[in-house]
Order: C-alpha cells, then sequence, then structure tokens
C-alpha cells in the first residue's frame, strides 16, 4: 500500500482536482482512501491505523504544480433480456394463439455500471465545464 496525494477539491458530479508527490500518467487509474484511525491498537492489528480504499479515478491531465484534473468513471456493462411477440399466424387466429409460440428475440443493451467512486455531493464546487471547443480555448498536450 503506498499513498502519495490526496483528493484536493471536488469541482462537479464527475471531475476532482488533486495533489500527488509522485508523477501520473494520463488515463492511469489510482485508488482513494480513507485513513481508518483504531484508537486501541489490538496486538493482532499491531498498527494504531490503516487504509480502506473507497474506489478509483482516472487522470485526465497534469495542471500546474503537482496538481492533475481526474475524473471518477463509469465501465460499460452489457445487460442481456429477452422479450417475447406473438407470431404473425398467432395474432391472426386469436383464441388458438394462447398455444402457439410466440418469437423470442434476445436484446443486448449496452448501460453504465456503478461508479468507480462515491462523491461528497456536498462538498462539490458546483463547477461546469463544457465539451463545446470555442475561439480562444486553449491548445496544449496531455
Amino acid at each position: 500500500m503506498e499513498t502519495f496525494g490526496r483528493v484536493e477539491a471536488i469541482l462537479n458530479e464527475q471531475l476532482l482536482l488533486i495533489t500527488s508527490e509522485t508523477f501520473l500518467r494520463k488515463d492511469e487509474l489510482v485508488t482513494v482512501f480513507q485513513n481508518v484511525p483504531i484508537k486501541e491498537p489490538t496486538k493482532a492489528a499491531g498498527v494504531g491505523e490503516f487504509f480502506y480504499p473507497k474506489g478509483e479515478i482516472r487522470i485526465i491531465c497534469p495542471q500546474k504544480d503537482k496538481f492533475y484534473l481526474a475524473e471518477r468513471f463509469r465501465e460499460i456493462r452489457e445487460k442481456t433480456r429477452r422479450i417475447t411477440s406473438p407470431s404473425p399466424l398467432a395474432k391472426a387466429l386469436g383464441g388458438i394463439a394462447t398455444q402457439l409460440q410466440g418469437e423470442t428475440k434476445e436484446i443486448i443493451e449496452k448501460i453504465p455500471g456503478e461508479w468507480s467512486v462515491n462523491l461528497n455531493e456536498n462538498s462539490s464546487l458546483s463547477i461546469e465545464v463544457s465539451n463545446i471547443a470555442e475561439v480562444g480555448d486553449l491548445i496544449g498536450r496531455i
């Protein structure tokens, strides 16, 4: 277990500003930990604290002075469901339709999974960002 930085600000429902003593690459995943003190260390634990992993965040890009813009994310999952619709013949025959097998289709949907980490909405700065490029926007490399 290694810690090398901290969450400095929650910018909105997806973005965070963090600091790190270690260089972090674009798209690198890092874990958010909570330092949990143990008031009365037991002989079994032998420590006065432990670090609990809360979830992961992805580095978007470095900022100035060891600051990084990071995001929580959702992995895309596939969900399969089956739907059965009556066949055209079954529709035409009406009452006998209950005895005829309908057509079953399998539909695979791509849905977002759980967030990689939960954020405290009460400490969010609610800063909005736009993905729309405008005249005057800065250009650079990550």
